[in-house]
Order: structure tokens, then C-alpha cells, then sequence
């Protein structure tokens, strides 16, 4: 079972985590840019974005949650001002939001994606950043700060402990056996 997977560090070093270029469904807005990492049950994934340019998405397809880790990302959904997310700022775009997307130079973003069905609750929601520290069964630990990005699958046997206020997002699922 995978305990964790780095998905990008702060200060430029080198991930182990290995990336595969693949779209997240048929309606993905970034469908030539994302690189998945980890795929799961029930239409979920995690991975980065190397994004430039401009979208307008009338109804975003999924739930996703995003971590800018290099450059700006300007999200605006429909009738509210734009949310700014620089470097180790984050946001959760619910399915059916409609969205415009703008990054005006190369931008890099980390995300995890869930498909999700019943009502659509339109919105975009601001996260803040902190740092944790994750230990898993064999006594190894893994320390991840502001600006870097660590993704958790479900289940992994693993126990975590931050002394700062932190931030999680969580994303559960049901899947049909």
C-alpha cells in the first residue's frame, strides 16, 4: 500500500514519485497539462498541473483541489471576485462551479481530483498552508512544509503531528463493491 506520495518540493528538489500524462475524464479542463501520480476507487486521482493560459469553464466537472507551488492562479467564479492563489495557496473547486481559470505565465500546481455524484454545490473555497510531520509503521518520517506537497491515499497506516495550525482536506467516497 502507498503510505505517501511527494508530489513537489519547496525548494526544488527532486521527487521519487513517478507521473504518467493522462486527462481526468472526459470534461477536463486541463486535459493536455495534468500529470497523474495516484489513481484510485471511484474516479479519484492526485498529481501536478503545468499550466499557462485562460479557461472558461461553465460548470467545473469534479471536485479539485489545488496547491500553487510556482507562478499565479487566478480563479474567478461566476458573480464573485477573483481568488489569487500564489505560491503555498490553495483552493477547493466544487463540481459545477463556473469558473475562469488564469495563470499569465507558467504556472505549477499540485491537485487531487474526486469525481463525485449528486448535487452539484457550486463554489470555490480558499486553503491555508502549514506544515506536518507523517510517520509510518516502520518508524520512518517525513516532514512537509509550506510549499511542498504530499498526497495521502485512504487507509495508509501512517500517523501525522503538526505544531502549527493546519489546514486538510479530506475527500471521502463511496465505492460499490
Amino acid at each position: 500500500m502507498t503510505v505517501a506520495l511527494v508530489l513537489h518540493r519547496a525548494d526544488g528538489a527532486p521527487v521519487s514519485t513517478s507521473f504518467r500524462r493522462a486527462a481526468f475524464g472526459k470534461d477536463d479542463p486541463f486535459p493536455r497539462h495534468r500529470e497523474i501520480a495516484w489513481e484510485g476507487p471511484g474516479s479519484m486521482s492526485a498529481g501536478r498541473i503545468s499550466f499557462i493560459g485562460e479557461l472558461e469553464v461553465p460548470s467545473f466537472p469534479h471536485t479539485e483541489t489545488i496547491v500553487v507551488m510556482a507562478g499565479e492562479l487566478s480563479l474567478t467564479a461566476a458573480g464573485a471576485a477573483p481568488l489569487v492563489l500564489n505560491p503555498g495557496e490553495g483552493a477547493v473547486i466544487a463540481r459545477g462551479t463556473a469558473v475562469r481559470i488564469l495563470a499569465r505565465s507558467r504556472t505549477l500546481f499540485v491537485f487531487c481530483a474526486a469525481a463525485a455524484e449528486g448535487p452539484n454545490n457550486p463554489g470555490i473555497t480558499p486553503l491555508r498552508a502549514g506544515s506536518v510531520r507523517f510517520a509510518a509503521p516502520d518508524g520512518s518520517v517525513l516532514s512537509v512544509g509550506a510549499g511542498d506537497a504530499l498526497f495521502v491515499p485512504q487507509g495508509a497506516p501512517i500517523g501525522w503531528e503538526s505544531s502549527d495550525r493546519v489546514a486538510k482536506f479530506y475527500v471521502v467516497q463511496s465505492v460499490q463493491a
